[in-house]
């Protein structure tokens, strides 16, 4: 059974005032859910903000560690000593002549019979190597920018046969 849709009386239209929400209430709702929309935004970005640092620092920290296990394994075959100051150069018990230097654009630098070149780290703001004896040297660099640079020290031996 269906009832018909009677209209309203006015006794029963509502009243002003009675029902619904303001203008100001709204105004007022709309600010406070800004303010909320405003924080949240920040938060959000300071978050993201703070990862890619916290990535960045991760992966200039490896990028560090791999270089120093590549040097160590490279200089610990060392046979002869050649070159050292801006550059590492020497010749491993293989006889492969083996130079690492530091290029214009802060890549350190891997080559092997003076063919091809790798690059084993980046961001290197500094580079210098000091020998200590025939068969050690002291590598000094220094990795990132600014204050949040690190400076990396470094001291190699090589097992190889001595200078010739």
């Amino acid at each position: 059974m269906r009832y018909p849709m009677k209209p309203l009386s006015p006794e029963q239209w509502p009243v002003r005032g009675e029902g619904g929400i303001s203008l100001p209430e709204m105004m007022v709702g709309l600010l406070v859910f800004s303010f909320l929309v405003l924080v949240l935004a920040g938060w959000m970005s300071h978050a993201n903000h703070t990862t890619r640092v916290i990535g960045l620092h991760a992966q200039t920290d490896f990028m560090r560690q791999t270089a120093i296990r590549l040097l160590r394994e490279d200089f610990r075959i060392s046979k002869q000593l050649l070159d050292t100051g801006r550059e590492l150069q020497f010749i491993n018990l293989r006889g492969d002549r083996i130079r690492y230097y530091l290029s214009d654009r802060y890549n350190l630098i891997r080559s092997v019979n003076g063919e091809g070149a790798s690059v084993i780290a980046t961001d290197i703001k500094d580079w210098h190597v000091k020998p200590l004896t025939r068969q050690s040297v002291e590598i000094m660099f220094v990795t990132g920018t600014g204050d949040d640079g690190v400076k990396v020290e470094v001291v190699l031996a090589g097992r190889g046969g001595g200078a010739e």
